[in-house]
């Protein structure tokens, strides 16, 4: 067990342990859902680790195993509940990592608590996890989501996770993206654009370039790209900075 960026053991362990069991049923799976202080104390620093480190010197267990590769749906709801915590970013991180670890299983849940979301913290954190998960379902219910979402800060979040999945199916909807006025969202469509790495999006990236703010991401996704046809362009910049100098 770890305890405020401590391994504990013996005693000191067991006794942690029949605090989380009493606290949430004597299941092992507890100290996934939850692993926070079982004294209660949101402030505490006590029990503030990942759940990846938490777990790692019982990875040769059974029931640990079987509750990342078939997990319970009271246990995927109660993860996901730990998303709604404002106060303790442990609990919040540890169910992160939880809900990674698990998989495919966990993400027809995070597609539903998305749909009916609101807050928007809550909401950035699922449309991460889709991005980190990268299922044709999470896909699909991003590429919707592209269509719809208003508020800046979710679209780029969005437009970032679209981006892992490197499939050239979205650049027609990123490129409609990229003609919002909002600087910001368009540094993270050019970034998503790179990782997809197809060169039919640079006619429309490359004439960003006079916009300072978004040359360090251009320049990031013509190196990503690799495509001999931006030499000249970038030949171009070159000429254009020793002038400068």
């Amino acid at each position: 067990l770890s305890q405020g960026g401590w391994k504990i053991a013996g005693a000191e362990a067991a006794r942690a342990e029949a605090l989380l069991a009493d606290r949430f049923g004597g299941e092992l799976s507890s100290m996934i859902v939850l692993f926070t202080d079982p004294q209660g104390d949101a402030g505490s620093d006590r029990f503030q680790r990942t759940v990846a480190d938490a777990m790692a010197p019982l990875a040769d267990q059974p029931i640990v195993d079987g509750i990342l590769t078939n997990p319970r749906e009271k246990v995927l709801l109660r993860l996901l509940h730990s998303l709604h915590d404002p106060d303790n970013a442990g609990r919040r991180n540890s169910a992160t990592e939880a809900l990674i670890r698990i998989g495919e299983p966990a993400i027809p849940f995070i597609i539903f608590e998305l749909g009916r979301e609101k807050d928007v913290d809550v909401r950035l954190a699922l449309i991460n996890l889709l991005g980190d998960l990268r299922n044709d379902d999470g896909y699909e219910t991003l590429l919707a989501l592209l269509g719809q979402e208003s508020d800046i800060n979710l679209l780029s979040a969005i437009v970032a996770s679209v981006g892992k999945y490197r499939r050239a199916t979205s650049i027609a909807l990123l490129l409609e993206t990229l003609q919002s006025p909002d600087l910001w969202l368009k540094f993270h469509v050019i970034e998503a654009l790179g990782e997809i790495g197809d060169r039919t999006a640079l006619p429309s990236i490359l004439p960003l370039y006079a916009e300072k703010s978004l040359r360090k991401p251009i320049l990031e996704s013509i190196a990503k790209i690799g495509d001999v046809g931006t030499v000249s362009f970038l030949l171009r910049i070159i000429a254009q900075e020793e002038k400068l100098n």
